[in-house]
């Protein structure tokens, strides 16, 4: 409320204090008093009280509106990242073991050209969420316990993939296709096995931060 309806609302309690103290004078009959204060009060008392209840209802949907949008970018930036490192895994990881080595070193630079600028971003992004679920819940809570291990586990797959997998691409880019170097075949091999592990961490990250979200509804619906 504003400092005008607050002098507004001190100006008229104290109008109809002083009414009533005349209405109990003259009438000699307090019920009779009451009846007739309550009947004037009753359209200030529902204005006044309506406002404040619809302050505090749109106060209360604004703030779940903006809580379910950053679970939303949380989570979509999560499954994004999860999602395209499975999809590596399982369709292109697998697909590039089967590959002569020209066509292995060109399938591979296309895919770092796809994936490059992708992958990064969702992948920081899904960590910066998780950190942002922790501090809004309190590590100390099993909800904010839950979305930093998911953090955790995202900041693993960054560690592990950045010296290995991220540093296997950028030597790939500068092969050439006609004549690649003699262990190809080991560092192809290498960037699978590495891939492979960065995805089993993400896939238990993801699911960290829907438990953390569930744990997290139950509690205040439980509270």
């Amino acid at each position: 409320m504003t400092l005008v309806e607050i002098a507004l609302v001190i100006f008229f309690t104290a109008f109809y204090g002083l009414w009533f103290a005349s209405l109990l004078k003259k009438n000699k009959n307090f019920f009779f008093a009451i009846l007739i204060l309550l009947t004037s009060f009753h359209d200030f008392i529902f204005i006044h009280v309506g406002y404040a209840a619809s302050e505090i209802l749109t106060y209360f949907i604004k703030s779940w509106m903006e809580l379910l949008l950053l679970y939303l970018i949380v989570l979509l930036f999560a499954a994004l990242a999860t999602g395209g490192l499975v999809v590596n895994w399982i369709g292109l990881g697998r697909a590039m073991s089967r590959l002569s080595v020209s066509a292995y070193v060109e399938f591979h630079r296309h895919t770092n050209r796809t994936f490059d600028p992708y992958m990064p971003i969702v992948v920081i992004g899904a960590l910066a969420g998780g950190v942002a679920l922790a501090v809004m819940y309190g590590v100390r809570s099993i909800p904010g316990q839950l979305a930093a291990a998911g953090a955790v586990c995202y900041a693993l797959v960054i560690i592990i993939g950045v010296p290995t997998c991220v540093r296997i691409n950028h030597q790939i880019a500068s092969w050439s296709t006609q004549n690649p170097p003699r262990e190809w075949a080991q560092i192809r091999a290498r960037w699978i096995r590495f891939h492979v592990i960065r995805t089993l961490f993400s896939v238990p990250a993801f699911a960290l931060y829907l438990l953390a979200v569930m744990a997290n509804a139950s509690h205040q619906s439980w509270g």
